[in-house]
């Protein structure tokens, strides 16, 4: 159970340098490919979809608020705490 919370906080880790950068991501899109910016926006949303596809459901609604730039420490915070109970610690 310890290495499953290990690989989960591994994961919100990544998943918070990936949210952090959501709105840089998207600027680059349009930037770098000629992307408008709902296209780039589409893209990001993809991305979002799939890590949720990775994700239980119940942190899908922390993710949405992180990435919607809402206060992403307490989106992250919230992740942890309910993949604690997840886990069952």
């Amino acid at each position: 159970m310890y290495r499953n919370i290990l690989y989960m906080q591994s994961i919100l880790k990544t998943l918070h340098y990936k949210i952090k950068a959501m709105q840089a991501l998207i600027q680059s899109l349009e930037q770098k490919t000629g992307l408008t910016p709902e296209k780039a926006r589409q893209a990001v949303t993809h991305v979002l979809d799939f890590l949720k596809s990775k994700l239980p459901p119940q942190l899908h609604e922390h993710l949405d608020s992180a990435a919607s730039g809402n206060n992403l420490q307490n989106s992250l915070g919230s992740m942890a705490g309910k993949l604690g109970g997840i886990f069952g610690s």
